[in-house]
């Protein structure tokens, strides 16, 4: 889309202006939010944050416990967290032998939210 008229739209729809000023607002709240977490938080905290956050966005209750309802590999949480695989490898390990989460099939289950939030710092 030209600016030319990106702007003509923004203008005649000012309900779409205040739209996208919201959306955009939010993007920056949660990039800075992230930006925060790399800086200041270690890999256990930042991982037990993900995991929280991927939780209440896809949650599956099972008999097991609630589970994050997609399939991630390690490498994935790698990425996500931005720590080395090795280090994510150990932290889910150690994760698991606290009770904390399960694995299985690539799905991660939270065992002891309580906990994992203490683990988060929240």
């Amino acid at each position: 889309m030209r600016r030319q008229d990106f702007e003509k739209l923004m203008s005649n729809k000012p309900e779409l202006s205040f739209k996208l000023n919201k959306l955009m607002g939010l993007r920056l709240k949660h990039i800075e939010n992230r930006i925060e977490e790399l800086m200041f938080r270690d890999v256990p905290s930042r991982l037990a944050r993900l995991l929280l956050r991927l939780v209440d966005q896809h949650p599956r209750e099972m008999k097991r416990g609630l589970r994050i309802n997609i399939k991630l590999s390690q490498q994935e949480l790698t990425n996500l967290i931005g720590a080395t695989r090795e280090m994510t490898s150990s932290v889910l390990n150690s994760f698991k032998k606290s009770g904390l989460i399960a694995v299985e099939a690539k799905f991660i289950y939270i065992l002891n939210r309580k906990e994992l939030n203490k683990m988060a710092g929240l």
